[in-house]
This record gives C-alpha cells, sequence and structure tokens, in this order.
C-alpha cells in the first residue's frame, strides 16, 4: 500500500533481476505517468494519485478494481469503501473510503480510541499489533494493525486513517492469513 507524499520520497525498492515498467489501465484513481514499478517482497507497486492529488500512494501492479458484486459481498452497504483494489482471487485488498464525518488533524487522538473501541466492540477476538498516532511523509495518520477472525479464515488488517479536507479518510489493507507473510511488507 506504501502511502506518500506528494512531495516525499518513495520507500526503497528490493528490485527483483529484472525490472518492469507498469503499465496502467484507467481507473477511478490518476496512474502517474509511466514510471518503473517499485519492488517490495517480489511484488511490483505502482505509483497512483487520488483525490484531486491530494493522496499518492503504492498499489500491486496486477490489482483491479472490485467488482460491485464481491463488493457487496464483502461489505455491508453501510460500510463498503468507496474503492477497493484486489488481486484476481479477491483475498487481498486495498480500500479507500473519503468519507463525509467531519475530522480535524487534532483529532486524531480521539479517532483512533473510537475506531479501535468499535473495531474491539464488532470483532471480540481482536488480536492488536499497533495501535497508534505515527508520521508519514509529513502528514499524520492514524495507524491500526490487528488481526480479525472471519467465516472460514483470519484476516490480517492494516488501518490508516487520517484528514483530507477536514474529512475523515481511510485507507485499509487486508489479506488473508495464508498470504500474510508476503504481502505485510509491500502493505507497509
Amino acid at each position: 500500500m506504501c502511502i506518500r507524499d506528494r512531495c516525499g520520497a518513495e520507500p526503497t525498492p528490493t528490485p527483483p533481476a529484472a525490472s518492469s515498467t507498469s503499465t496502467v489501465t484507467e481507473t477511478p484513481g490518476t496512474p502517474e505517468p509511466a514510471t518503473k514499478s517499485i519492488w517490495v517482497n517480489g511484488v511490483a507497486l505502482k505509483p497512483m494519485t487520488l483525490l484531486d492529488g491530494k493522496v499518492s500512494m503504492l498499489i500491486p501492479e496486477d490489482f483491479t478494481i472490485m467488482s460491485q458484486e464481491v463488493l457487496s459481498s464483502k461489505y455491508s452497504s453501510a460500510n463498503a469503501p468507496e474503492l477497493v483494489y484486489t488481486n484476481k482471487y479477491d483475498s487481498v485488498n486495498v480500500a479507500m473510503n473519503h468519507t463525509d464525518h467531519p475530522l480535524a488533524l487534532d483529532d486524531l487522538a480521539q479517532a483512533l480510541e473510537v475506531t479501535k473501541n468499535a473495531i474491539d466492540t464488532a470483532q471480540p477476538l481482536v488480536l492488536w499489533y499497533k495501535e497508534e498516532l505515527k508520521t508519514i511523509h509529513g502528514r499524520e495518520w492514524v495507524l491500526l494493525e490487528f488481526r480479525t477472525q472471519a467465516i472460514d479464515t483470519k484476516i490480517r488488517n492494516i488501518m490508516l486513517l487520517t484528514s483530507v479536507e477536514g474529512k475523515q479518510f481511510i485507507l485499509s489493507f487486508n489479506t488473508i492469513v495464508e498470504l500474510e507473510e508476503k504481502w505485510i511488507e509491500p502493505a507497509e
């Protein structure tokens, strides 16, 4: 998922033997001009700009936008994100949602507590790895990293939350536990 500031440096990649150039299809996010892929743990990541250039991040090169049918089956309509990129098996996802909920940067500590409590209530068996405020390329974020139980597997989640234009912006990554080892490093 690799978040970066519009003017910030990109994460240092670990390139494979042969680097490739990303090819980008039309998506709701704006791909940055043809650039070489960033490689992290064997995963090719491409730069993507969202919210009219206010957020820039790296998305796995082979991810596509999740179909509405799958989106509806994975998320309740009240909690569905605006945009979800996924692998071909729908087992690794990057979701984004710029909500209408007001949020000031000064209120991120309170947002951390409220969001963590909501997750604890919804998922009583949650296993927490991180719950903190973190500055990423000059922007303050709430960082929540945790594992939850789904019907048939465990899910590793990384959730980032900040204020963009005075509204809550949520970026989340999740993967089934069986793929966690490959995907956690690129997600961070």
